[in-house]
């Protein structure tokens, strides 16, 4: 009796490691980026557990991630032998997201980017703000094709949030001159100018450009289209006359709050009560970062619901 009380006590530890080893495995998200230009498309991610398709019933659902909310409703998933199919639904927004694909194996995460950049009212508005043609600006970024200097291969996320310090580094550079530019506007140029360091302030489209120069001829550059979008909608209930404590990015000296639209409290943390039922827009903003570029700021909005 004792040598099987035995036998099933190393039969036991033996799963529980097995267990254990299961749970530790790598889960990933292949590729670990999707992007989508219109809301009629469609991408498929490949999931891998220790680099084997996950059964699709071990796929159990997905968050999708930016600042402290999560937006799943802007996504459909439909899982599959080893793969996720994404597409937008009707609610989706311009934006960028971490993807959070939950399986019984792990987790894998993937960077989703939707800069909805094929709906032509977008790219009209920014020709009508450059004072250029829709063509002239889908020559200028590359979507349809130019036949001149070498275009430069660069990898730039589509979309940005407002606010955010930006950064785009080239490799290289020797003895050619870089003129960066942002909407046709110079923001920095020369030998140094290595990498692109800017804080968008409002939202829109943007035309990032960079043009290489050996003294005055122009040997290499580009120009790609950013999307930059401010933090969606963080949503919040509370009941009437109850105290609602809401707190406001970290990293910053100073803080701005505003409630429908008038100032409120500048510390990090806001404390407020609605007597009535209704909905209300509490924005919070930090400026005056503690480290970084010096002009970035974040600003969180939270749609507050009393009920």
């Amino acid at each position: 009796m004792k040598r099987t009380r035995t036998a099933t006590a190393a039969m036991l530890a033996c799963a529980a490691l097995c267990c254990a080893a299961a749970a530790r495995a790598e889960v990933t998200a292949n590729p670990a980026e999707a992007v989508f230009n219109g809301a009629d498309e469609a991408v498929t991610l490949r999931i891998l557990a220790d680099g084997q398709p996950v059964p699709a019933a071990e796929i159990k659902g997905f968050r999708l991630l930016a600042g402290n909310g999560d937006y799943r409703h802007m996504l459909r998933m439909a899982p599959g032998e080893g793969v996720v199919t994404l597409r937008p639904s009707p609610t989706v927004e311009v934006g960028s997201y971490t993807l959070e694909v939950e399986t019984a194996r792990g987790t894998a995460q993937a960077r989703v980017y939707t800069p909805l950049s094929r709906h032509q009212t977008s790219l009209q508005a920014l020709a009508d703000r450059l004072h250029i043609t829709l063509d002239e600006l889908k020559r200028e970024t590359g979507m349809t094709r130019d036949f001149g200097a070498p275009r430069i291969a660069v990898e730039m996320p589509p979309v940005h949030f407002a606010g955010h310090p930006f950064r785009l580094a080239l490799s290289g550079g020797g003895d050619v001159r870089r003129v960066w530019k942002i909407n046709g506007e110079t923001v920095a140029e020369g030998p140094e100018a290595a990498a692109l360091e800017h804080v968008f302030a409002e939202p829109g489209s943007y035309v990032v450009s960079c043009a290489e120069y050996q003294g005055d001829r122009r040997v290499a550059g580009f120009s790609e289209l950013l999307e930059v979008v401010a933090e969606p909608p963080v949503s919040v209930e509370v009941a009437p006359k109850t105290v609602l404590t809401l707190t406001g990015p970290d990293g910053f000296r100073q803080y701005s709050w505003e409630v429908d639209g008038v100032k409120a409290y500048a510390g990090q943390k806001l404390s407020q009560t609605f007597d009535a039922p209704g909905t209300h827009t509490v924005t919070a903003t930090g400026t005056d970062p503690a480290e970084g570029n010096p002009k970035a700021f974040r600003r969180i909005a939270y749609t507050v619901t009393v009920k």
